[in-house]
């Protein structure tokens, strides 16, 4: 991100979905139950937030590539494995951020804050009695919103 010109100072960046099986498609239900666990679902409120901010004030990446670069990357030994060479640094970068927004793509967001001014919709995730995540309809924004000038 401070390649790119944003800082988050000494925070952690804000990690969301830019789009999910669509360009700038929200994460359904589906996504949240991928990304989320009972435990999570249940110990405290999860919100999902809907945001419109500056594309400056974003970095998007291709999700399936960072969980196989970054998050669970092959050892060397395992490239030689299968008989693929080891990726550069700049190879890497390229599959991260050389977005291609198909149907199928799940390209994620990270900013370095969340201005409320970006806020357009808060939507409640809940679990039902099978253990699916639901998005409730009901926007609690306004609450939020009163919440945050208060």
């Amino acid at each position: 991100m401070a390649a790119r010109g944003l800082s988050c100072g000494d925070k952690p960046p804000v990690w969301g979905c830019h789009s999910c099986g669509g360009y700038q498609q929200a994460p359904d239900a589906e996504v949240a139950r991928m990304l989320l666990s009972d435990h999570q679902l249940t110990a405290c409120q999860m919100i999902m937030l809907s945001l419109e901010c500056p594309a400056d004030q974003l970095l998007a990446s291709d999700y399936n590539a960072w969980c196989e670069l970054v998050y669970s990357p092959l050892a060397e030994t395992d490239y030689a494995e299968v008989g693929l060479p080891v990726p550069s640094e700049r190879e890497k970068d390229h599959q991260l951020f050389a977005i291609n927004y198909t149907p199928d793509a799940l390209i994620q967001a990270t900013l370095p804050s969340i201005s409320r001014d970006w806020l357009t919709r808060a939507q409640p995730l809940v679990l039902d009695s099978n253990h699916e995540v639901c998005i409730l309809e009901e926007s609690y924004l306004a609450g939020m919103v009163r919440y945050a000038q208060d």
